[in-house]
């Protein structure tokens, strides 16, 4: 123990609190480390209860995340997807089209404009319809006028022909039965032949009006 300490001639007591100091460094030096060694433990236990509770959050952000996206995607999209499918089919001319009017307030105005545009607009497509109706019938109705008048004067034309020849021939006819000659007699013959050819012509123009104007098949 002498050589060991190195205390030369030093006495027992001296060399027992010698050993006394290095036993209690010693010791000291177990404690530090004991207390090293726990705190080492303690930091490897708070690392990994920090990481769990990272791990946690993160995941809870993530279910956030994705629920906050389903809820923004069946609250934003699936009303935009139902506005614009009702738009097309308004520009395709169903103007009986209307959205319900449900999800947020800003969707809800949006559909209470729509509709209201929708039915706007299928009062004017209706009233637009029933006036082309009406000017339809009343162009028909002019044409129908303006085919009477064409043919009332194609008939009148037709007629005045054969009406003048008559006339014509009628007035040379009692002219030469005035004057009774005998060369008169066979003009007069032949003006009444011709008035006879005439009026048939007349005749037979008023039948073909008749069989026009009579309903067929």
């Amino acid at each position: 123990i002498r050589k060991t300490l190195d205390v030369g001639g030093a006495t027992d007591d001296e060399v027992g609190e010698q050993l006394a100091d290095t036993a209690l460094l010693a010791l000291s030096r177990m404690a530090m480390q004991t207390d090293i060694a726990e705190a080492r433990s303690a930091a490897a236990e708070l690392t990994v209860t920090t990481l769990m509770i990272v791990g946690a959050l993160a995941s809870l952000l993530v279910v956030g995340s994705v629920a906050a996206t389903i809820v923004c995607y069946r609250s934003v999209m699936v009303p935009l997807r139902r506005l614009h499918s009702g738009v097309r089919r308004v520009a395709g001319g169903e103007f009986s089209e209307r959205l319900p009017e449900e999800h947020n307030r800003e969707f809800a105005d949006l559909a209470s404009d729509f509709n209201r545009m929708a039915g706007g607009l299928d009062v004017l497509y209706r009233d637009l319809e029933d006036k082309v109706q009406q000017k339809s019938r009343e162009l028909v109705k002019s044409e129908r006028l303006a085919s009477v008048g064409f043919l009332a004067a194609g008939v009148a034309h037709e007629i005045n022909n054969p009406l003048g020849i008559m006339s014509g021939y009628a007035e040379l006819a009692e002219r030469w039965v005035n004057d009774p000659r005998p060369e008169n007699l066979a003009e007069v013959r032949s003006a009444l032949e011709i008035i006879r050819t005439e009026a048939f012509r007349c005749k037979a123009i008023t039948e073909r009006l008749l069989s026009l104007a009579r309903m067929g098949d």
